[in-house]
């Protein structure tokens, strides 16, 4: 196991008793998730939310409402993959009025119109394991951490990656 800190390799047992100290398959979902996750609101512009993916390099964004709860999330694959959107973008030339007609709507729309509100999640008290389980067979890039329905973090596949690292012997 390494260290997180200066990447020293430690042994994974106690010095003192020689106890077996925790591995990577007890570790919680609150000591790798990002505690200060990016969100949005339901009247967020689709222009703004995806200036935000973009610029911060982001897969999604938990949609929060009153008293930071929980309602929803839109992922660079929502953006892609709906409606006319969609529809524009693979039936016309680009730069067709059809397809510029159609990205002009979408921008303009807000993200309630176009968040998932189905929204599968973890709470900061569950593994790891349990989590990047989650993300394999439900195909997520991240899942909101919440804490009842209010949101308090994110946890993503490269917090996973970073955690295997971390403890690779």
């Amino acid at each position: 196991m390494r260290c997180r800190e200066c990447g020293a390799v430690l042994d994974a047992r106690c010095p003192s008793c020689g106890a077996t100290l925790s591995d990577a398959s007890d570790i919680r979902v609150r000591d790798v998730m990002t505690k200060d996750a990016v969100s949005v609101e339901t009247d967020t512009p689709i222009r703004e939310v995806m200036r935000i993916i973009r610029d911060r390099d982001l897969n999604a964004l938990p949609v929060i409402g009153e008293h930071e709860d929980l309602i929803g999330i839109v992922s660079q694959k929502d953006l892609m993959l709906r409606d006319e959107w969609f529809d524009a973008l693979w039936s016309s030339s680009y730069g067709s009025r059809m397809f510029m007609d159609s990205i002009l709507r979408r921008m303009s729309s807000t993200v309630d119109k176009l968040m998932v509100k189905d929204v599968i999640t973890v709470t900061e008290e569950d593994t790891a394991r349990r989590a990047a389980e989650l993300m394999v067979k439900d195909r997520k890039n991240q899942l909101p951490v919440v804490d009842g329905r209010r949101l308090v973090g994110i946890i993503s596949r490269k917090d996973i990656v970073k955690l295997m690292m971390d403890h690779e012997a």
